[in-house]
């Protein structure tokens, strides 16, 4: 891993980092992988995807663990992330927002030499329907 990883503000500043280990954690708990969320960040009919709260607290809690041994706990970590979902809402970001800043670290950490950010989603996430 290169660094300490992509900082983040959410109740102070904290760094994500994505290893393997963090990389299965979110697989194991989701039934699916990361790279399935980074492959719906590009299909713009899926916007609806980032307004789900369960894929991306489960992201920050794997991310963060390596900073935070009490987000390495089930029960504990889904709290600890949870607040710092409510956390980042109270700041006046959005969901997507924070799909993004998170995608992006984990494009960073697994293919650190390519361009590979994520755009800022267009919208609240509404299609209208």
């Amino acid at each position: 891993m290169r660094g300490r990883g992509t900082p983040i503000e959410l109740d102070k500043v904290r760094y994500l980092r994505f290893t393997a280990e963090a990389m299965e954690d979110f697989e194991e708990t989701m039934g699916y992988g990361i790279f399935y969320l980074i492959e719906q960040a590009s299909n713009e009919n899926a916007v609806h995807k980032f307004m789900e709260i369960k894929p991306i607290r489960v992201l920050l809690q794997a991310g963060l663990k390596h900073e935070d041994p009490q987000l390495a706990d089930k029960k504990l970590g889904k709290r600890i992330s949870a607040s710092l979902i409510d956390t980042w809402i109270q700041s006046g970001k959005s969901i997507p927002e924070l799909y993004t800043v998170v995608l992006n670290a984990v494009r960073k950490d697994q293919w650190p030499t390519m361009d590979t950010t994520i755009a800022e989603p267009d919208g609240d996430g509404d299609t209208g329907e």
